[in-house]
């Protein structure tokens, strides 16, 4: 909600723009209580220019945001491609069928692991991911028990549904149009504070930055892609194993699901992740546990 200063200048751009049109002088707008805003050329000006970068800056964050979860898929096929390569049964697995079905469990519940969360932006990502899912029916039919091959066609898939993602924040711009304008005027209140200084540097003003939080932006850097990654990852190694028979077989009774996810863990930072590995792994039969007690006491 604008409140008077913003709702001000509002009125204050529409009477710059049309009042040459109309033969009207520009000059002072003034508001019975409280507030005299003047709508001289200069103050225009800079006006202008904080609405516009403004824009470049939210949109800025926006593109800096997805390419985080771009580089968060890349290294969670990375970090697959060697956990796969050192399995005995790679061969076996390297099919076109699993090559399939590994792309389509990731533009699907990859993206519902690292994003359970539903909000805005992040629907705006799940629902290119699944509008991408025909990219694995265009994956060519695989020779048997050939590995390299096999990583390559599920890279090549997923780099085409990385590449689509590209124009999400244009596309959430077009259907989040009045939320972002609203970011836009609160970072002009917050230049309106101080126009001597005004925001500095490429970071958004806190209370800029919540509006965006708001939406479900996430935060540009290595914590979302690593949250990608380890969505990626899971969602691909939890593929290898329900299509495993032994594998299967010897969970027994436990979830395949916790058993990819610790040791998607695992693969990315054993040490790193102990406290979360002993986490998922407190359900386990001792039998089935992967890092003893002793480590877990430790890691908390």
């Amino acid at each position: 909600m604008m409140n008077l200063k913003t709702a001000g200048l509002t009125l204050v751009v529409a009477f710059a723009l049309l009042a040459p049109a109309a033969g009207m002088q520009k000059g002072t707008v003034t508001f019975k209580d409280p507030d005299v805003i003047t709508a001289d050329s200069a103050r225009m000006s800079a006006l202008r220019t904080q609405l516009r970068l403004a824009d470049t800056r939210i949109m800025d964050y926006l593109r800096q945001s997805t390419l985080a979860v771009q580089q968060g898929h890349r290294n969670g096929m990375q970090y697959f491609a060697v956990w796969y390569r050192k399995r005995e049964e790679a061969k076996k697995t390297s099919t076109d069928e699993i090559a399939k079905a590994l792309v389509k469990e990731v533009l699907t519940k990859g993206l519902e692991l690292a994003f359970p969360e539903s909000t805005p932006f992040v629907e705006a990502i799940k629902f290119i991911g699944k509008n991408s899912l025909d990219v694995a029916d265009k994956l060519i039919k695989l020779p048997e028990k050939d590995v390299n091959l096999f990583l390559e066609q599920i890279r090549t898939a997923e780099e085409e549904y990385i590449r689509k993602l590209l124009d999400t924040p244009d596309e959430f711009r077009k259907n989040h149009s009045a939320e972002l304008e609203a970011a836009k005027w609160e970072y002009v209140e917050v230049w309106m504070e101080d126009e001597t200084h005004g925001p500095q540097g490429q970071d958004l003003p806190p209370t800029v930055k919540r509006m965006i939080d708001a939406l479900g932006v996430p935060p540009p850097g290595s914590e979302t892609a690593m949250r990608v990654a380890e969505g990626v990852l899971t969602a691909q190694m939890h593929t290898i194993y329900i299509n495993d028979e032994m594998t299967v077989i010897g969970a027994g009774p436990h979830s395949l699901w916790d058993f990819a996810q610790a040791d998607a863990l695992k693969v990315i930072d054993r040490k790193g992740n102990t406290a979360r590995i002993c986490e998922i792994e407190r359900s386990f039969n001792p039998f089935f546990r992967s890092i003893t007690q002793k480590e877990c006491d430790a890691a908390r």
